[in-house]
């Protein structure tokens, strides 16, 4: 990309603790020290608040008269209650150290692990209190269950792992939030890395229904015209027009960043800053993840590249794109690929629109 930024943000690590403003070193001190009870207080009640706040939650309380003789149920209270809070609280650097080992657990282990390990100090005495107060809880498995449908998208397979979609997104630059279809993720799962790219032409006609299917979800009004280019480039590519589709693809990627997703961000100098903003998600918390895995692979579109000087890459890449018509770039495949790219961000721009409504 032609337009890059100096990496600033991390420039204070560089410098001596001494230099550095007092309430900076203040926090670096503090950082795992235990929790301030006042602070934990704090937490505990917001939590309690969200948590009863959701009509979801609150729907599975009224229904615990009919939960009394759960089996189940009675054993999840008493392994809650049983839970060793004080020395997993004590523990929590070493948790923090480890939690990088959860990424190869299935996605739906996650809904409830991950949460409350990267948040145990702010929720396991909540969690402790509700058991007590309210057990036998409700039908846990079901509201976790509704949990995970904000959390991911539904078209990932159950057991899909966090170290997959980054490889898929980091190596091909492919999306797997809200397109494609659980069986074509699976299909790209197993397959060898020279074959993931013929894994999407054999299933191209199922993916630009998903594409379809994605695009017709996106109703808000200030969509409406990226969604309307974006149908374009699925008529296109099914009449046999790979090129214009993928050119027009990559323009209503660019085009929704820009107007929707990054516009606090400056047209000058726009990918540097939006990069960094990505590359940040990588590490997010749970409620975050979907709209983060959905911008992963623009990390792999947006690869620096100068016409002239580099290389024309064979991977989708917005700017090869926009500065060459080299048959290198524009391919099937890649116009595939940003036909995703185009599906998955308005579908998730609409859905963060909703929840911001």
């Amino acid at each position: 990309m032609t337009d890059e930024v100096p990496d600033d943000d991390h420039q204070d690590d560089l410098q001596p603790d001494s230099e550095k403003p007092r309430e900076q070193q203040q926090w670096r001190q503090n950082e795992w020290q235990p929790y301030d009870p006042t602070r934990f207080a704090q937490h505990i009640s917001s939590v309690e608040q969200r948590m009863l706040s959701s009509p979801a939650f609150l729907q599975q309380l009224r229904a615990a008269s009919t939960l009394l003789n759960s089996s189940m149920i009675e054993n999840y209270a008493k392994i809650t209650a049983t839970l060793p809070l004080l020395q997993i609280r004590a523990n929590l650097p070493q948790i923090g150290a480890n939690l990088a080992a959860i990424q190869g657990y299935p996605l739906q282990n996650l809904s409830g692990i991950s949460s409350a390990l990267a948040n145990w100090a702010k929720i396991s005495g909540s969690l402790r209190s509700l058991v007590a107060d309210i057990a036998p809880v409700p039908d846990v498995g079901a509201w976790v269950d509704s949990l995970r449908l904000d959390y991911y998208p539904p078209n990932w397979p159950a057991d899909l792992r966090i170290r997959e979609i980054r490889q898929l997104a980091d190596e091909e630059g492919i999306p797997l939030c809200w397109v494609p279809r659980a069986e074509v993720i699976d299909a790209l799962r197993i397959a060898d890395p020279v074959d993931r790219r013929d894994v999407l032409l054999k299933h191209c006609e199922d993916v630009l229904e998903d594409c379809a299917v994605a695009l017709g979800e996106v109703l808000a009004p200030e969509l409406k015209q990226y969604r309307e280019a974006a149908e374009d480039v699925i008529a296109a590519l099914r009449d046999g027009h790979h090129k214009p589709a993928q050119a027009l693809a990559m323009n209503v990627v660019d085009a929704a960043l820009r107007g929707v997703l990054f516009d606090d961000v400056s047209g000058f100098k726009f990918y540097g800053p939006v990069i960094k903003r990505i590359e940040k998600t990588r590490d997010c918390h749970l409620e975050d993840f979907r709209r983060s895995a959905t911008l992963w692979p623009l990390l792999r579109l947006f690869t620096h590249f100068s016409p002239g000087k580099d290389g024309v890459p064979d991977r989708p890449n917005r700017h090869a794109t926009a500065h060459t018509v080299d048959g290198v770039q524009y391919t099937p495949v890649n116009a595939v690929i940003a036909t995703m790219f185009a599906a998955s961000v308005l579908r998730e721009v609409q859905e963060s629109l909703i929840v911001q409504a």
